[in-house]
């Protein structure tokens, strides 16, 4: 399978973007996804919003290493991303966040009881932990701020993916050019 690699100290390696794959099939239900994207203050892994208008994030860990330096960063103000979401008057930030990983990779007694704990398999499926408590219940659809970052957010990615796949088309002719 794509994104999956020999045993590593006993885990099976996944890659964070097969771990993202499995997260949007996982959360197939929710209206709207988002990887990679600085939705907050910070990159988010993946994003995404509920039905009822809740967001998450799940920050995607594949080394404990990984792990212990997600503690360590910061937004672009510089305050510790991990003060900003236990900060009860803080309401730019996601409704649940989650931390997800190859199963076993990490010890869940070290992730604060708050975040949530997704596990993710190598046979292609999620399994959740531990679920999330609510970080807070405002819904962010009520600022017209956060809808205006969102709209360029899915804006900007759709003329990112426009962009990869006209360079792509225009690969393909090139290089069928070249063979007659």
């Amino acid at each position: 399978m794509i994104g999956l690699h020999p045993l590593i100290s006993g885990f099976l390696f996944m890659e964070s973007t097969y771990i993202q794959k499995n997260l949007i099939n996982f959360f197939r239900n929710f209206d709207y996804k988002l990887c990679n994207s600085y939705v907050f203050g910070w990159e988010s892994d993946f994003f995404a919003i509920s039905k009822s208008k809740y967001c998450i994030e799940v920050e995607i860990k594949i080394s404990k290493s990984d792990f212990k330096a997600d503690f360590y960063k910061t937004t672009k103000q510089g305050i510790n991303k991990h003060d900003y979401l236990k900060d009860k008057n803080k309401f730019h930030k996601p409704n649940k966040f989650y931390f997800s990983f190859p199963s076993g990779l990490i010890d869940i007694n070290s992730i604060p009881p708050h975040y949530g704990i997704i596990e993710c398999y190598d046979k292609g499926y999620c399994k959740i932990i531990r679920p999330a408590k609510f970080l807070h219940k405002e819904k962010l659809f009520k600022s017209n701020v956060f809808l205006k970052s969102l709209m360029n957010k899915f804006y900007y990615r759709y003329l990112y993916i426009k962009e990869k796949v006209n360079l792509r088309e225009h690969q393909l002719r090139f290089g069928q050019k070249q063979l007659f």
